[in-house]
Protein backbone atom coordinates (compact mmCIF):
# COMPACT_ATOMS: atom_id res chain seq x y z
CA UNK A 1 0.00 0.00 0.00
CA UNK A 2 2.02 2.70 -1.31
CA UNK A 3 -0.33 5.92 -0.14
CA UNK A 4 -0.36 6.96 3.45
CA UNK A 5 -4.29 7.69 2.93
CA UNK A 6 -7.02 5.44 1.37
CA UNK A 7 -10.48 6.41 0.37
CA UNK A 8 -12.47 5.07 3.05
CA UNK A 9 -15.05 2.72 2.53
CA UNK A 10 -17.54 5.24 4.71
CA UNK A 11 -17.01 7.73 2.04
CA UNK A 12 -18.59 5.19 -0.66
CA UNK A 13 -21.24 3.55 1.34
CA UNK A 14 -22.28 7.79 2.11
CA UNK A 15 -22.25 8.07 -2.13
CA UNK A 16 -24.34 4.51 -1.78
CA UNK A 17 -27.11 6.13 0.28
CA UNK A 18 -27.72 8.61 -2.64
CA UNK A 19 -27.67 6.21 -4.86
CA UNK A 20 -30.22 4.29 -2.93
CA UNK A 21 -32.59 7.25 -2.21
CA UNK A 22 -32.72 8.52 -6.30
CA UNK A 23 -33.41 4.45 -6.91
CA UNK A 24 -36.21 3.96 -4.53
CA UNK A 25 -37.54 7.64 -5.73
CA UNK A 26 -37.48 6.43 -9.71
CA UNK A 27 -38.67 2.83 -8.93
CA UNK A 28 -41.60 3.50 -6.56
CA UNK A 29 -44.18 4.86 -8.86
CA UNK A 30 -43.65 2.12 -11.44
CA UNK A 31 -44.15 -0.86 -8.75
CA UNK A 32 -47.75 1.13 -8.12
CA UNK A 33 -48.36 0.48 -11.39
CA UNK A 34 -47.31 -3.03 -11.78
CA UNK A 35 -48.99 -3.37 -8.66
CA UNK A 36 -52.44 -1.72 -10.01
CA UNK A 37 -52.06 -3.64 -13.39
CA UNK A 38 -51.62 -7.38 -11.31
CA UNK A 39 -54.47 -6.67 -9.36
CA UNK A 40 -56.61 -6.01 -12.10
CA UNK A 41 -55.38 -8.92 -13.92
CA UNK A 42 -56.12 -10.48 -11.17
CA UNK A 43 -59.83 -9.27 -10.92
CA UNK A 44 -60.34 -10.55 -14.45
CA UNK A 45 -59.17 -14.09 -14.12
CA UNK A 46 -60.42 -14.58 -11.02
CA UNK A 47 -63.64 -13.42 -12.94
CA UNK A 48 -63.18 -15.60 -15.66
CA UNK A 49 -62.70 -18.28 -13.35
CA UNK A 50 -66.48 -18.21 -11.36
CA UNK A 51 -67.75 -17.93 -15.36
CA UNK A 52 -66.22 -21.68 -15.81
CA UNK A 53 -68.84 -22.37 -13.31
CA UNK A 54 -68.89 -26.14 -14.18
CA UNK A 55 -65.28 -26.40 -13.90
CA UNK A 56 -64.21 -26.00 -9.82
CA UNK A 57 -61.17 -27.52 -9.33
CA UNK A 58 -60.16 -24.62 -12.79
CA UNK A 59 -61.01 -21.86 -10.50
CA UNK A 60 -58.94 -23.20 -7.60
CA UNK A 61 -55.69 -23.52 -9.52
CA UNK A 62 -56.43 -20.08 -10.71
CA UNK A 63 -57.01 -18.32 -7.64
CA UNK A 64 -54.27 -19.37 -5.31
CA UNK A 65 -51.29 -18.54 -8.08
CA UNK A 66 -53.16 -14.81 -8.52
CA UNK A 67 -53.23 -14.05 -4.92
CA UNK A 68 -49.26 -15.25 -4.92
CA UNK A 69 -48.34 -13.01 -7.02
CA UNK A 70 -50.79 -9.73 -5.73
CA UNK A 71 -49.05 -10.52 -2.01
CA UNK A 72 -45.92 -10.72 -3.68
CA UNK A 73 -45.87 -7.23 -4.78
CA UNK A 74 -47.58 -5.86 -2.12
CA UNK A 75 -44.98 -7.00 0.22
CA UNK A 76 -42.22 -6.04 -2.00
CA UNK A 77 -44.11 -2.45 -1.96
CA UNK A 78 -44.28 -2.48 1.42
CA UNK A 79 -40.25 -3.29 2.13
CA UNK A 80 -39.40 -0.49 -0.34
CA UNK A 81 -41.43 2.35 1.20
CA UNK A 82 -39.98 1.22 4.71
CA UNK A 83 -36.42 1.44 3.01
CA UNK A 84 -37.15 4.87 1.24
CA UNK A 85 -38.83 6.09 4.50
CA UNK A 86 -35.09 5.21 6.52
CA UNK A 87 -33.27 6.87 4.09
CA UNK A 88 -34.78 10.15 3.93
CA UNK A 89 -34.84 10.02 7.92
CA UNK A 90 -31.27 9.19 8.14
CA UNK A 91 -30.64 12.22 5.88
CA UNK A 92 -32.58 14.57 8.03
CA UNK A 93 -29.82 13.39 10.76
CA UNK A 94 -26.78 15.39 12.04
CA UNK A 95 -24.72 12.08 11.30
CA UNK A 96 -25.59 12.03 7.98
CA UNK A 97 -24.76 15.69 7.26
CA UNK A 98 -21.46 15.05 9.22
CA UNK A 99 -20.44 12.46 6.68
CA UNK A 100 -21.86 14.49 3.85
CA UNK A 101 -19.84 17.84 5.32
CA UNK A 102 -17.09 17.35 7.81
CA UNK A 103 -15.81 14.04 6.01
CA UNK A 104 -15.71 15.31 2.92
CA UNK A 105 -13.92 18.26 4.03
CA UNK A 106 -11.11 15.90 6.06
CA UNK A 107 -10.74 13.36 2.87
CA UNK A 108 -9.90 16.69 0.99
CA UNK A 109 -7.89 18.01 4.06
CA UNK A 110 -5.96 14.34 3.77
CA UNK A 111 -5.15 14.34 0.34
CA UNK A 112 -3.99 17.67 0.33
CA UNK A 113 -1.13 16.83 2.74
CA UNK A 114 -0.27 13.49 1.06
CA UNK A 115 0.31 15.12 -2.10
CA UNK A 116 2.38 18.45 -0.82
CA UNK A 117 4.75 15.42 1.14
CA UNK A 118 5.07 14.72 -2.68
CA UNK A 119 5.54 18.06 -4.12
CA UNK A 120 7.56 19.66 -1.31
CA UNK A 121 8.87 17.14 0.98
CA UNK A 122 10.73 13.97 0.45
CA UNK A 123 9.02 10.31 0.67
CA UNK A 124 10.73 7.73 2.19
CA UNK A 125 10.64 4.42 1.24
CA UNK A 126 12.28 1.43 2.77
CA UNK A 127 13.70 -0.96 0.23
CA UNK A 128 13.42 -4.70 0.49
CA UNK A 129 16.49 -6.97 1.45
CA UNK A 130 15.91 -9.19 -1.21
CA UNK A 131 19.35 -11.70 -0.51
CA UNK A 132 17.96 -11.60 3.40
CA UNK A 133 17.10 -15.57 4.21
CA UNK A 134 14.16 -16.12 6.20
CA UNK A 135 14.14 -19.14 8.34
CA UNK A 136 10.60 -19.73 8.01
CA UNK A 137 7.66 -18.52 5.54
CA UNK A 138 6.73 -15.65 7.07
CA UNK A 139 2.76 -15.79 8.33
CA UNK A 140 0.27 -12.71 8.14
CA UNK A 141 -2.94 -12.78 9.63
CA UNK A 142 -5.35 -10.28 8.28
CA UNK A 143 -8.90 -9.29 9.73
CA UNK A 144 -12.09 -8.19 7.15
CA UNK A 145 -10.14 -10.18 4.83
CA UNK A 146 -13.20 -10.72 2.59
CA UNK A 147 -13.36 -7.46 0.59
CA UNK A 148 -11.53 -3.98 0.00
CA UNK A 149 -8.21 -3.31 1.61
CA UNK A 150 -8.24 -6.56 3.25
CA UNK A 151 -8.59 -8.88 0.02
CA UNK A 152 -5.97 -6.62 -1.48
CA UNK A 153 -3.73 -6.92 1.19
CA UNK A 154 -4.43 -10.40 1.49
CA UNK A 155 -3.64 -11.16 -2.73
CA UNK A 156 -1.18 -9.22 -2.68
CA UNK A 157 0.87 -10.51 0.01
CA UNK A 158 0.17 -14.46 -1.32
CA UNK A 159 2.44 -13.20 -4.56
CA UNK A 160 5.13 -12.30 -1.91
CA UNK A 161 5.19 -15.29 -0.59
CA UNK A 162 3.47 -15.17 3.10
CA UNK A 163 1.38 -17.39 4.22
CA UNK A 164 -1.99 -15.30 4.75
CA UNK A 165 -4.31 -16.12 7.02
CA UNK A 166 -7.55 -14.54 6.44
CA UNK A 167 -10.04 -13.47 8.82
CA UNK A 168 -14.12 -12.60 8.30
CA UNK A 169 -17.12 -13.06 9.71
CA UNK A 170 -19.02 -14.83 7.02
CA UNK A 171 -17.98 -18.16 5.74
CA UNK A 172 -19.07 -18.26 2.44
CA UNK A 173 -16.94 -15.23 2.00
CA UNK A 174 -14.36 -16.07 3.12
CA UNK A 175 -14.26 -19.41 1.25
CA UNK A 176 -15.31 -16.73 -2.23
CA UNK A 177 -12.63 -15.26 -1.22
CA UNK A 178 -9.75 -18.09 -0.91
CA UNK A 179 -11.13 -19.61 -4.38
CA UNK A 180 -10.65 -16.21 -6.07
CA UNK A 181 -7.02 -15.68 -4.88
CA UNK A 182 -6.04 -19.46 -5.52
CA UNK A 183 -7.33 -19.17 -9.27
CA UNK A 184 -5.15 -15.96 -9.75
CA UNK A 185 -2.22 -17.34 -7.79
CA UNK A 186 -1.73 -21.01 -7.81
CA UNK A 187 0.98 -20.94 -5.46
CA UNK A 188 -0.74 -19.20 -2.35
CA UNK A 189 -0.44 -20.16 1.24
CA UNK A 190 -4.23 -19.53 2.53
CA UNK A 191 -6.02 -20.83 5.57
CA UNK A 192 -9.66 -19.05 6.33
CA UNK A 193 -10.76 -18.62 9.55
CA UNK A 194 -14.29 -17.34 10.85
CA UNK A 195 -14.07 -14.82 13.52
CA UNK A 196 -16.40 -12.43 14.98
CA UNK A 197 -13.75 -9.29 15.95
CA UNK A 198 -16.64 -7.68 18.03
CA UNK A 199 -16.86 -10.96 20.47
CA UNK A 200 -14.08 -11.68 22.86
CA UNK A 201 -14.94 -15.45 23.15
CA UNK A 202 -14.92 -15.41 19.21
CA UNK A 203 -11.90 -14.23 19.72
CA UNK A 204 -10.26 -16.64 22.04
CA UNK A 205 -11.59 -19.57 20.10
CA UNK A 206 -9.50 -17.89 17.03
CA UNK A 207 -6.14 -18.19 19.25
CA UNK A 208 -6.82 -21.26 20.09
CA UNK A 209 -7.82 -22.67 16.38
CA UNK A 210 -4.89 -20.75 15.28
CA UNK A 211 -2.03 -22.16 17.64
CA UNK A 212 -3.69 -25.73 16.83
CA UNK A 213 -3.29 -25.10 12.80
CA UNK A 214 0.30 -24.14 13.44
CA UNK A 215 0.84 -27.45 15.23
CA UNK A 216 -0.81 -29.45 12.76
CA UNK A 217 0.44 -27.90 9.90
CA UNK A 218 4.00 -28.41 11.74
CA UNK A 219 4.69 -24.55 10.99
CA UNK A 220 6.83 -22.26 13.25
CA UNK A 221 4.60 -20.88 15.88
CA UNK A 222 4.98 -17.21 15.00
CA UNK A 223 3.56 -14.60 13.41
CA UNK A 224 5.29 -11.79 11.42
CA UNK A 225 2.29 -9.84 10.17
CA UNK A 226 -0.84 -8.96 11.67
CA UNK A 227 -2.98 -6.32 9.65
CA UNK A 228 -6.24 -4.88 12.04
CA UNK A 229 -8.45 -4.04 8.78
CA UNK A 230 -11.56 -5.04 9.89
CA UNK A 231 -14.34 -2.12 10.90
CA UNK A 232 -17.86 -1.51 10.40
CA UNK A 233 -20.03 1.69 10.60
CA UNK A 234 -23.59 0.59 11.89
CA UNK A 235 -26.29 3.21 11.65
CA UNK A 236 -28.40 1.79 14.21
CA UNK A 237 -26.90 0.85 17.51
CA UNK A 238 -26.47 -3.10 18.60
CA UNK A 239 -25.02 -4.76 21.72
CA UNK A 240 -22.82 -7.80 21.89
CA UNK A 241 -23.23 -10.03 23.82
CA UNK A 242 -20.35 -8.92 26.45
CA UNK A 243 -22.52 -5.58 26.35
CA UNK A 244 -20.44 -3.68 24.26
CA UNK A 245 -21.62 -1.27 21.14
CA UNK A 246 -20.86 -3.29 18.46
CA UNK A 247 -19.39 -0.75 16.40
CA UNK A 248 -17.00 -0.16 19.28
CA UNK A 249 -16.60 -3.35 19.75
CA UNK A 250 -15.33 -3.89 15.60
CA UNK A 251 -13.17 -0.79 14.98
CA UNK A 252 -11.11 -0.84 18.49
CA UNK A 253 -12.08 -3.01 21.12
CA UNK A 254 -11.91 -6.04 19.60
CA UNK A 255 -8.97 -5.14 17.57
CA UNK A 256 -7.07 -4.17 20.37
CA UNK A 257 -8.05 -7.56 22.47
CA UNK A 258 -6.78 -9.88 19.47
CA UNK A 259 -3.46 -7.99 19.23
CA UNK A 260 -2.86 -8.73 22.73
CA UNK A 261 -3.98 -12.14 22.58
CA UNK A 262 -1.68 -12.74 19.46
CA UNK A 263 1.48 -10.90 20.90
CA UNK A 264 3.25 -13.86 22.20
CA UNK A 265 3.28 -15.52 18.41
CA UNK A 266 4.34 -12.10 16.87
CA UNK A 267 7.25 -11.58 19.65
CA UNK A 268 8.61 -15.64 19.10
CA UNK A 269 8.96 -14.44 15.30
CA UNK A 270 12.72 -14.92 14.75
CA UNK A 271 12.85 -12.22 12.05
CA UNK A 272 11.64 -8.97 13.66
CA UNK A 273 7.00 -8.57 13.30
CA UNK A 274 5.18 -5.91 12.52
CA UNK A 275 1.60 -4.64 13.46
CA UNK A 276 -0.52 -2.36 10.79
CA UNK A 277 -3.43 -0.84 11.91
CA UNK A 278 -5.77 0.58 9.49
CA UNK A 279 -7.83 3.36 10.25
CA UNK A 280 -9.26 6.00 8.53
CA UNK A 281 -9.59 10.10 7.47
CA UNK A 282 -12.82 10.99 9.62
CA UNK A 283 -10.52 10.95 12.89
CA UNK A 284 -10.45 14.80 11.76
CA UNK A 285 -13.82 15.67 12.33
CA UNK A 286 -13.55 14.96 16.24
CA UNK A 287 -13.41 18.51 17.22
CA UNK A 288 -14.93 17.21 21.58
CA UNK A 289 -14.37 13.76 22.98
CA UNK A 290 -14.20 12.03 26.61
CA UNK A 291 -11.80 9.34 27.11
CA UNK A 292 -14.04 7.69 30.12
CA UNK A 293 -14.98 3.95 29.93
CA UNK A 294 -18.17 4.54 29.14
CA UNK A 295 -17.09 6.26 25.58
CA UNK A 296 -14.77 3.89 25.08
CA UNK A 297 -17.25 0.56 25.10
CA UNK A 298 -19.95 2.75 24.01
CA UNK A 299 -22.33 2.74 26.68
CA UNK A 300 -23.18 6.64 26.35
CA UNK A 301 -24.86 6.16 23.26
CA UNK A 302 -26.89 3.37 24.71
CA UNK A 303 -29.02 6.44 26.08
CA UNK A 304 -29.84 8.54 23.01
CA UNK A 305 -32.80 8.87 21.36
CA UNK A 306 -30.89 8.68 17.29
CA UNK A 307 -27.63 6.69 17.60
CA UNK A 308 -24.61 9.03 16.40
CA UNK A 309 -22.95 6.61 14.42
CA UNK A 310 -20.51 9.18 12.35
CA UNK A 311 -19.21 10.00 15.81
CA UNK A 312 -18.76 7.02 17.15
CA UNK A 313 -17.18 5.69 13.40
CA UNK A 314 -14.76 8.34 13.72
CA UNK A 315 -14.34 8.58 17.43
CA UNK A 316 -13.50 4.45 17.11
CA UNK A 317 -11.00 5.79 14.20
CA UNK A 318 -9.46 8.08 16.55
CA UNK A 319 -8.39 5.96 19.56
CA UNK A 320 -6.21 3.20 16.60
CA UNK A 321 -4.16 6.23 16.07
CA UNK A 322 -4.03 7.39 20.07
CA UNK A 323 -2.86 3.81 20.66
Amino acid sequence: MKGQYAVDRTFVSLLVTFIKLGFFLGQSKPLLVSIRAVSSRGASIQQRSFSLGEDPSLAFLLRPSTCTRKNSMVAKMRLMSKELVEAVRFICTVDFWMMAVFWTFSLLASYLQFFSHGLFGRIVSFPRKADAEVPVRPLCIITGATSGLGATAAYALSKEGFTVVLVGRSAHRLSKRVAEICKHNKDAHLKAFQVDISSIQSILQFRCSLEQWLLESHMHASVQLLINNAGILATSCRITAEGFDEMMATNYMGAFFLTKHLLPLLRNSPVPSRIVNVTSFTHRSIYSTKFDKESVIGKSSFRMKQYPCARIYAYSKLLWILE
